[in-house]
């Protein structure tokens, strides 16, 4: 997920950014959209209620595809890590 960000930022991302004001403006309306849209999923999300039996756990273990897909897409799309590497590479 760290690549993406290392990639549009060593393109000249943070150049255009930078001179256009409007596009900071809704990269950073994007980024606080995207902040409440996890925060109101996680108010809504209900307590897990696993039940172990015999010390094996009953719950959905995600394939590693899916693992992979969901921390790759957590670090890419993390605003933070955006206005970082922007601050660093530019």
């Amino acid at each position: 997920g760290i690549s993406v960000h290392v990639f549009y930022t060593l393109v000249g991302i943070g150049f255009l950014i930078q001179q256009s004001e409007w596009l900071m403006s809704l990269i950073r309306t994007a980024g606080a959209a995207y902040l409440l849209y996890l925060g109101w999923q996680c108010l809504r999300s209900q307590p897990n209620t696993t039940i172990e039996i015999n010390g094996q756990a009953d719950s959905d273990t995600p394939s590693l595809f899916k693992a992979f897909t969901m921390g790759f897409l957590t670090n890419a799309l993390n605003p933070k890590a955006s206005i970082f590497f922007l601050a660093i590479f530019t």
